[in-house]
């Protein structure tokens, strides 16, 4: 069995916070720390380049809710709470990125 087969152990999908995207989420267990591991690199350069997509997607989905408030002041209390929901969402997308991030500067 090769090296990566070995530290590639489970598949599974996990919905977004929207549940309305699936995403495949690869699990390693064995990962050295030792050495600079490439594959690992990779999964996590392209968890933090799908989260920076999705929050650029929430804070356009908040500033459009914004917006739409603004233009249609009788549906604003509805729209208010859609633009908290995005807010939180951005929030919690920020704290994943930042995680990302600060894990891939010590590894480089």
């Amino acid at each position: 069995m090769s090296k990566k087969a070995k530290h590639f152990f489970n598949v599974g999908i996990v919905t977004s916070s929207g549940g309305n995207r699936a995403q495949e989420v690869s699990v390693y267990d064995d990962i050295s720390t030792d050495g600079v591991n490439i594959e690992y690199l990779k999964m996590l350069q392209k968890d933090l380049s799908m989260y920076e997509i999705d929050l650029a997607t929430v804070l356009e989905e908040a500033k459009e809710f914004k917006r739409l408030s603004l233009h249609y002041p009788k549906l604003h209390e509805k729209l208010k709470q859609h633009h908290i929901q995005a807010n939180k969402r951005s929030i919690k997308l920020l704290g994943k990125i930042n995680a990302l991030q600060i894990l891939l500067r010590k590894e480089q």
